[in-house]
């Protein structure tokens, strides 16, 4: 083997042992977990008083959350047969940054529920297929395997951390 040779192939086994991957999407899962569904929490007050709403009807949108992130999965399941997890993963991330903007643009309860409904489909659709993007990535490195995927779900935590300084600074 060459001198050439030896330090690509030295590049490309030093890429294979980054984290880097495993830290992209953490950077999903945070925007998924912590903007798009903890967020609402601290959003929840005022949109109460702007939008005057009781907490029953504040409440549904939670629930529209919850009830598209369980929709989600199972879709997930079902497509993960047809699709690869690379695609329901971008697709969950673009679909769950659209809807999370078009909640932006609405004071319709019931836009707004469908938007937090479709928002949780593709926050299901990031966090499941990331885990099983993850776990393909490193399965040829058991050892930093069990660091990449603490990684990748530290993202939700530290996107519901970051979003209140973000939201409140």
């Amino acid at each position: 083997m060459t001198e050439p040779e030896k330090t690509s192939k030295n590049a490309s086994d030093a890429q294979k042992d980054s984290l880097t991957d495993a830290l992209m999407l953490a950077a999903a899962i945070a925007v998924v977990n912590g903007f798009a569904r903890f967020a609402y929490a601290l959003l929840l007050p005022p949109m109460r008083s702007d939008l005057v709403w009781d907490y029953a009807l504040s409440g549904w949108l939670n629930t529209a959350n919850s009830i598209g992130y369980g929709t989600g999965a199972l879709l997930g399941l079902l497509w993960a047969l047809r699709f690869r997890p690379a695609q329901l993963f971008t697709w969950g991330l673009i679909g769950t940054m659209l809807t999370l903007l078009a909640c932006a643009f609405t004071q319709s309860l019931w836009w707004m529920m469908a938007w937090r409904f479709l928002s949780g489909v593709g926050s299901a659709w990031v966090f499941a297929c990331g885990g099983a993007m993850i776990a393909a990535r490193y399965a040829h490195n058991p050892q930093k395997a069990g660091a990449a995927i603490a990684l990748v779900y530290a993202g939700g935590g530290f996107g519901m951390a970051a979003s209140g300084p973000l939201l409140y600074p």
